[in-house]
């Protein structure tokens, strides 16, 4: 008896170890694959930004991206704002482009007058009152282009104008007007008929300077003026 007894305590202390072994790899069996589903329950819900706030998906925030200061943007993709203009600087515009009219219409009348008078005080001794008068109105007409209005006229029979003189007179005329060669050749064959009867107008259009003996001289105008020569008083 004492015998069994003895047998029954030496093996008590092994069956508590036994059974504490078992609960231990119970508990590291549970823990293991616990630990590998939350794992991967994490990865789930951190990839597809899932939160549990009143079962909503949380909506992503757009990330602000900045440029360091030293980033070079192309060109191409800069879009030019022009600053904002407090003054309008156009608003003279009408008043100076009616000034410059102004300004070309009192030349243009000066340039009409010389010419004018420089015709009454170079030809009078070639034609008669009538005949003058008559050219005035030719060289209005001439400087307005309406070559179909000239009316011809006819010098002095004792005392005529030459073919140079013709010329040389209308270029004086013409150079102050701006007008091409070849239309004051027009002019003077239209109404110069008698004393221009065998020249033709490209001839004249191309001898209109050309310097010879004459009673009229070439009246060459400085740059930019319009004033003739022969016009110019005389200091005493």
């Amino acid at each position: 008896m004492l015998g069994h007894c003895h047998l029954s305590q030496s093996q008590a202390p092994n069956l508590s170890d036994g059974i504490y072994h078992v609960i231990i790899l119970g508990i590291a069996g549970l823990v293991l694959p616990c630990a590998i589903t939350q794992k991967i329950f994490n990865r789930y819900l951190t990839k597809n930004n899932v939160c549990f706030s009143f079962g909503k998906q949380k909506e992503s925030v757009p990330l602000e991206i900045k440029l360091p200061s030293d980033t070079v943007v192309p060109k191409e993709k800069i879009t030019y704002v022009p600053p904002v203009i407090k003054n309008d600087y156009t608003d003279e515009y009408n008043a100076r482009i009616a000034e410059i009219k102004q300004e070309k219409a009192e030349r243009q009348s000066a340039i009409m007058c010389a010419i004018h008078e420089y015709t009454t005080h170079r030809m009078a001794e070639f034609l008669s009152k009538d005949d003058i008068a008559t050219l005035h109105e030719n060289i209005e007409y001439f400087a307005h282009g309406q070559c179909d209005l000239y009316k011809p006229i006819r010098s002095k029979y004792d005392n005529p104008l030459s073919s140079p003189d013709i010329r040389h007179f209308v270029w004086n005329i013409g150079i102050r007007l701006s007008i091409p060669l070849e239309k004051c050749a027009e002019f003077i064959k239209t109404i110069f008929p008698h004393e221009l009867k065998d020249a033709t107008v490209f001839y004249l259009s191309k001898n209109l300077r050309v310097m010879t003996t004459c009673k009229i001289p070439l009246d060459i105008p400085l740059k930019g003026e319009y004033y003739f020569n022969c016009l110019k008083k005389v200091d005493n």
